[in-house]
């Protein structure tokens, strides 16, 4: 054998050579098995984050549903809260002014003579203490007599021919309406003026009788 590595044969210098040729493609395909397992670990994390990305997206948009679910149950139960303690407000605010009818009717029903009795005092004390209590929840009367007729805020029951006023005068209030915070709690009831009619010579005279009112009724509240 020749240990010159000069001397060497062509054959021994191939057989030198074919041993590294063979390590440099096994370390490749090491590498390509590599880059292989590592592109299907990348791949598998993105579909793992496309996938929670997803149900972060489900669970966002359900969550911000319930939100405006929960905020619209909350605005309808306030509305409702109000609106039922509107009506209960106005519910007990019509049950004092009849209250205060039947004391107007007592005081009408009182003679001059009997006003200066101690009962009758009495009546025009708590008469005026109701009043004085109302008005400071904002109940207050309204002033119809002489007053165009209004179906807004006057019902009328009555009607009578008058050359005094124009017609569709409010002439007599029958029965107080009253306002409660500047809206209409309950309408007055009134006689209203109509035009005079001139009669024939002979005919009977209806210038100035009364006759009941063609429905014209007040139109409906707000609180209704």
């Amino acid at each position: 054998m020749n240990n010159n590595p000069e001397e060497s044969s062509p054959a021994e210098r191939q057989e030198s050579k074919e041993p590294m040729v063979g390590s440099a493609s096994n370390e490749d395909h090491e590498v390509d098995i590599g880059l292989g397992s590592e592109a299907a670990a990348v791949r598998g994390l993105e579909a793992e984050v496309l996938k929670l990305t997803a149900e972060r997206d489900d669970l966002k948009d359900r969550m911000l549903r319930a939100m405006a679910e929960l905020d619209n149950y909350r605005k309808r139960i306030k509305k409702e809260m109000e609106h039922a303690h509107e009506k209960g407000v106005n519910d007990l605010a019509l049950r004092m002014v009849e209250v205060l009818d039947n004391l107007d009717r007592a005081l009408a029903q009182t003679r001059e003579e009997e006003r200066k009795s101690g009962l009758a005092q009495g009546v025009e004390l708590v008469h005026w203490q109701f009043l004085d209590v109302l008005s400071k929840f904002e109940i207050v009367p309204m002033e119809t007599a002489g007053k165009p007729f209004d179906p807004r805020f006057h019902h009328s029951l009555m009607e009578e021919t008058s050359a005094s006023v124009p017609p569709g005068t409010v002439l007599e209030e029958l029965v107080r309406g009253f306002s409660m915070r500047g809206r209409l709690l309950r309408p007055a009831q009134v006689k209203v003026s109509t035009a005079a009619v001139k009669s024939a010579p002979g005919s009977r005279d209806e210038s100035c009788e009364s006759k009941p009112a063609a429905a014209r009724h007040p139109a409906e509240s707000d609180e209704d």
